[in-house]
């Protein structure tokens, strides 16, 4: 999986995280490029972890932990604008359980998604 220390490794590459999950849209071309990038890689492994679970590889507790971990990122107006562009190519389990967990939980909510 991606790691986070990844995107910070790089003032630049942090930059364009930070502005792109503030608002994808207004990145350059070729910053866009590089964000969607970067949240793809992220994307990717969390739905292959999730994939795993599915098929009885890794617990349900590992699968809400990530899960959880993706809504701060999510649910940035990039985020959203991220999710709204690419949702599409992701597995629909997967798909579906990242529209149930942004759309139960409340924005004050602290609680895990289940799976």
């Amino acid at each position: 999986m991606l790691s986070f220390s990844e995107i910070v490794a790089s003032e630049e590459v942090a930059s364009i995280f930070e502005r792109g999950l503030a608002d994808r849209k207004s990145l350059t071309s070729t910053e866009r490029i590089r964000f969607d990038f970067l949240f793809s890689r992220i994307m990717a492994d969390a739905a292959n972890l999730y994939a795993d679970h599915l098929d009885g590889f890794e617990s349900a507790g590992m699968v809400n932990q990530l899960i959880f971990s993706l809504v701060p990122m999510l649910r940035t107006p990039g985020g959203l604008q991220y999710w709204s562009a690419w949702k599409a190519t992701f597995d629909s389990a997967f798909r579906d359980k990242i529209d149930e967990t942004l759309g139960g939980l409340s924005a004050t909510s602290s609680r895990s998604p289940a799976v």
